[in-house]
């Protein structure tokens, strides 16, 4: 597989199956499909010492990958500059994947981040199913301690 076969793969699998960056990088891993460091067989350094990389797929690669908008066309200079007044300058070029698939990836994404269990202490059944018809923003549930505080009608003090 070429590179850019690896790439509309990635995004395949994320657009058309909704399968999360985790599931995609093991079955990379499992296809022995070769990322750039392997193909390229690049040295990264640290400190002195040039080291080689694992050569192993990781959720975080596959994830700056499906966010990357070169895929789609669309390559942006300077978004890594670390000056406050940066001028980004955005210019056409070849797209491996169609605009389409690159935002049903983009919306992939967010739909996984959001029902990720790590990203909640309690598991409720319809988290993030409810919306608020005013605002759109999806309702949560909440523990309560088992305390039960009664108000005192006569006083409104709070008893325990």
């Amino acid at each position: 597989m070429s590179e850019a076969d690896v790439v509309r793969t990635i995004y395949r699998i994320a657009a058309e199956q909704g399968k999360s960056c985790q599931k995609i990088a093991r079955w990379l891993n499992d296809t022995a499909a070769p990322c750039a460091y392997v193909r390229d067989e690049r040295l990264l350094l640290r400190g002195k010492r040039k080291v080689r990389t694992s050569g192993v797929w990781r959720p975080g690669r596959v994830r700056n990958l499906i966010v990357n908008t070169t895929y789609r066309g669309e390559h942006i200079f300077g978004k890594r500059s670390c000056t406050k007044n940066r001028q980004l300058i955005s210019r056409p070029v070849p797209a491996i994947v169609t605009a389409e698939t690159w935002n049903k990836a983009q919306q992939t994404l967010t739909r996984n981040f959001i029902f990720c269990k790590r990203n909640s202490r309690e598991q409720y059944l319809l988290r993030g199913l409810i919306k608020c018809e005013l605002c759109n923003r999806n309702f949560s549930g909440s523990m309560n301690s088992g305390r039960i505080e009664k108000k005192n009608p006569t006083s409104g003090a709070t008893e325990s």
